[in-house]
């Protein structure tokens, strides 16, 4: 816990000389059934679950294409 704490706490006071190492990346799962948002730290990243009210608006647009729904016979 105390790392992770040093780590942040470097990462926040080093100012703009890491800013382009910095990168937050929306990622969707393959059936579109779940979104994730991806902070990358350099070569370090973390993760979190968006709520399923974001995953409607997000996965469409960074998500895998669905493929069209087949009709019933």
């Amino acid at each position: 816990m105390r790392l992770a704490a040093l780590l942040a706490t470097t990462a926040l006071l080093s100012g703009c000389g890491i800013a382009s190492k910095l990168e937050n990346v929306p990622v969707c799962s393959v059936t579109n059934d779940r979104a994730f948002l991806l902070s990358m730290y350099g070569p370090l990243g973390l993760s979190a679950e968006v709520t399923e009210r974001y995953v409607q608006a997000m996965c469409p647009l960074v998500g895998y294409p669905q493929p069209a729904a087949k009709p019933a016979r």
